[in-house]
């Protein structure tokens, strides 16, 4: 559930921007609106962190996939640049 509730919380980088994580102060923020206790945190950012790690690899293979696709649909002078 929180890793659901932090999705508006990615950062982005590069040209054009790819996901490179989840902003942590953000995700920290959403357990203490959601009142998890102190003793639970450790466990659940780990087990978030998984999350995050696995959802890059999906996101990235959607980028290069979709930047194959614009690629392809480029005239031949566009892509000689």
């Amino acid at each position: 559930m929180v890793f659901q509730r932090c999705q508006t919380q990615w950062t982005y980088a590069g040209d054009p921007p790819a996901h490179t994580g989840l902003r942590m102060e953000a995700v920290t923020a959403c357990l203490d609106a959601l009142g998890v206790p102190q003793e639970r945190r450790s466990d659940l950012l780990g087990r978030i962190q998984i999350i995050e790690m696995k959802a890059l690899e999906v996101l990235g293979r959607i980028r290069m996939s979709d930047l194959a696709r614009i690629r392809r649909q480029q005239p031949q002078s566009a892509r000689s640049r």
